[in-house]
């Protein structure tokens, strides 16, 4: 039998919380409107009400602000067979979302830019014409595959 190495204390009792940034749990009734209306599929007024919020806002959550805006904006395209816009928009808006998908704790952003990822690539291949190419469904085939941002609550 070999010998342990001795017990490192150092992290003993330490509260994970600490390790959080101050933000990760920010919460504000404008947000809590346009995850809503995100959920909702109505993503045009859910750029709306996060465009006020982004533009408020000076601190770290700005580009997450600005990368939902450009997730509900392209949803928007898509949704109206702009799949050209839709996949460039999110190829904007995903590298704003990806640095909080650990970070920002309040919402599943790792979730959403997983689900976004993969309908970036079929908005490519349906915009591309190529004869290869999968056809993209009916509106309200792809309305109810749509990804929603899904909340978290903070665990005692």
């Amino acid at each position: 039998m070999g010998s342990r190495p001795p017990l490192d204390n150092k992290d003993k009792g330490k509260d994970k919380r600490r390790e959080e940034p101050p933000w990760a749990w920010e919460w504000n009734e404008p947000l809590a409107e346009g995850v809503r209306l995100f959920n909702a599929g109505e993503y045009f007024e859910c750029h709306e009400v996060l465009e006020d919020l982004w533009r408020a806002e000076e601190g770290p959550l700005k580009d997450l602000y600005q990368g939902l805006i450009k997730a509900a904006v392209a949803l928007y395209h898509a949704e109206r067979g702009n799949f050209v816009g839709a996949a460039r928009v999110l190829e904007r808006g995903l590298p704003q979302l990806r640095p909080y998908a650990r970070k920002y704790l309040r919402l599943d952003i790792e979730s959403l830019v997983r689900e976004l990822e993969g309908w970036r690539v079929l908005f490519r291949a349906w915009a591309s014409e190529a004869p290869d190419a999968p056809p993209a469904p009916p509106t309200e085939a792809l309305r109810r595959e749509f990804p929603v941002l899904r909340q978290r609550e903070r665990e005692p």
